[in-house]
C-alpha cells in the first residue's frame, strides 16, 4: 500500500478467536515506533484507526495483549510506503514592463498537491540564469525584489527548495520580465557671451 506524506494512513484490525469475541484494545507498531497508535475493539472484536507515517517504507504490526478468554496474538506484517508530497510552484511578476533602475517584485507561491500540509523551505530566485536570492517561505509564499537588470527581456525563475523530505521539489517555472529604457533629457549649453570672432563651443549632455 502507498500514501502521500501528510495524509493519515487508515488501519483496520480484526481479532478472531474460537474462544469468543475479543475485548480490550490493540496496539499498532512499526519497527521504528512501538505503540504508534492504540485502538479499542468494538463489539465484534474489530478496530479502526489512523496513523501518520514519515516518508519511507514501513512495516506495520498489530498486537493484541489478550483478555480473560482470548489469548494474546500478533498480526502478520503489512508493508506501507509513504512518498513525499508533490508540489507546484508559481511565479508572478509585475504586470507589463518596468523602467530601467526601477525595482520589480516577484512573488512565488508553493502549493502541496494531494495533502493539506503547507510546504516549508525556501525559494531560489534566478534572473538570466544567475541565482540572486534565496527567500524562506512564509505560509507557502516568498517575495523577491530586484532592480539590477539591463533593458530588454529577462527570464525569472523560482525554484522550490524543500527543507524536509515531506515535500518534493517542483520544476522551476519562469516568467519573462521586460525592462524598458528610462526617460532621457538632452541639455545643450553654451557660454552666455563670447567676443566677436571667437569660436562658439556647444556642450551636449545626456544624463545616464
Amino acid at each position: 500500500a502507498t500514501s502521500t506524506s501528510g495524509n493519515p494512513v487508515p488501519v483496520t484490525v480484526q481479532v478472531t478467536s474460537g474462544g469468543g469475541i475479543a475485548t480490550g484494545s490493540v496496539s499498532i507498531d512499526t519497527s521504528a515506533a512501538m505503540g504508534l497508535a492504540t485502538a479499542v475493539l468494538d463489539a465484534l472484536g474489530g478496530a479502526a484507526t489512523t496513523v501518520l507515517l514519515p516518508v519511507g517504507t514501513h512495516v506495520l504490526h498489530a498486537s493484541y495483549p489478550g483478555d480473560s478468554h482470548v489469548a494474546a496474538a500478533a498480526s502478520g506484517p503489512l508493508t506501507h510506503t509513504v512518498s513525499a508530497a508533490t508540489t507546484a510552484t508559481a511565479v508572478v511578476g509585475p504586470v507589463g514592463s518596468t523602467t530601467y533602475g526601477q525595482p520589480a517584485a516577484f512573488s512565488a507561491t508553493v502549493a502541496s498537491l494531494g495533502t493539506p500540509a503547507v510546504p516549508t523551505g525556501s525559494v531560489a530566485f534566478t534572473v538570466d540564469g544567475t541565482q540572486l536570492s534565496v527567500v524562506p517561505l512564509v505560509a507557502g509564499g516568498a517575495t523577491f525584489t530586484s532592480s539590477t537588470r539591463g533593458t530588454g527581456g529577462h527570464p525569472v525563475n523560482g525554484s522550490y527548495l524543500p527543507d524536509r523530505t515531506v515535500f518534493a521539489a517542483s520544476p522551476p517555472p519562469a516568467v519573462r520580465h521586460l525592462v524598458a529604457p528610462g526617460p532621457t533629457t538632452t541639455t545643450l549649453t553654451s557660454p552666455a557671451t563670447t567676443p566677436p570672432g571667437t569660436p562658439l563651443r556647444l556642450t551636449h549632455r545626456t544624463p545616464p
